[in-house]
């Protein structure tokens, strides 16, 4: 697939001093694709969004605190996604752990303390399949403001290679109208067209782990995370969720949630240092 990848740029109408630079961003990528199931018919400890996760006994729900004014408002958090890291090992073997579960929850509002991400690598047997404390058993999913439960989604996991949205910083000199001059906007035209043919190569989802992020804000971590001595400490996309209608899922207006991992952190199983960024309008 990179191949082919490599071949729609050689082919494309980019200036040919472009192309083995654009040639060097490629990134692999693995994209989540959704499908949604009945509540509770997928095995224990399967990879999904959404539903109820499956939980050792003892675990004790994450909860937000958050305070209006001089009240403070407890609420559970919004469990998202459970992944299985064998799914990912098989699919990247040299990166992700061979087992154990990375666990998700967040909250719609935004919240920078309103967010967990878990990971557990303890046998399987055990896990109980747990619902949100203020779930009600029958009630229905109204809309996709729910701050109870998503709709359950079995992910099916394609990998592929993408090239960096326009707005990434990685393009920012690359193709600068004071680079490019009078060519710039037929030629950012042509990259965006290429962007999508590389991404849809493998699918039409935006929900990924590593690659690149989509946004307008946000930043790669390798360029937020320069050190002092000009290093810069390798961060990637550990997943990126954006507004999905199966399973009832919506960050805001167009918005996306991601979240990062340093490359060391990943290979040594630490999941305590995760940055998660919450953005609107990807």
């Amino acid at each position: 697939m990179k191949q082919e990848a490599i071949r729609l740029i050689e082919e494309s109408e980019l200036l040919p001093e472009l192309k083995p630079e654009i040639q060097k961003l490629l990134r692999f990528t693995i994209n989540l694709e959704l499908e949604l199931v009945e509540p509770a018919s997928l095995p224990p400890g399967s990879s999904k969004i959404g539903g109820r996760p499956d939980l050792p006994p003892d675990f004790e729900w994450p909860w937000i605190h958050e305070k209006v004014g001089d009240k403070t408002w407890d609420r559970p958090l919004l469990f998202v996604a459970q992944l299985n890291l064998k799914d990912l090992n098989r699919l990247k073997p040299d990166l992700f752990p061979a087992d154990g579960i990375l666990y998700f929850w967040d909250d719609y509002h935004g919240h920078d303390d309103g967010w967990k991400v878990w990971y557990y690598d303890g046998p399987a047997e055990t896990l109980v399949r747990t619902a949100n404390p203020n779930e009600e058993e029958d009630k229905n999913i109204l809309n996709v403001y729910d701050d109870i439960r998503l709709n359950e989604c079995r992910i099916h996991f394609r990998p592929g290679w993408m090239l960096p949205p326009t707005e990434n910083m990685h393009l920012w000199n690359l193709l600068s109208r004071e680079r490019l001059g009078d060519v710039y906007p037929e030629q950012e035209e042509i990259y965006e067209q290429l962007f999508n043919q590389i991404r849809f190569l493998s699918s039409q989802n935006i929900h990924r782990i590593l690659g690149y992020p989509d946004g307008w804000e946000v930043v790669d971590m390798t360029y937020r995370e320069r050190k002092e001595n000009g290093t810069e400490e390798e961060w990637l996309l550990l997943l990126q969720l954006v507004d999905d209608s199966q399973a009832t899922m919506s960050w805001g207006d167009a918005g996306c949630l991601n979240y990062w991992i340093r490359l060391e952190d990943l290979k040594n199983k630490q999941f305590q240092n995760i940055y998660r960024w919450w953005e609107q309008g990807c």
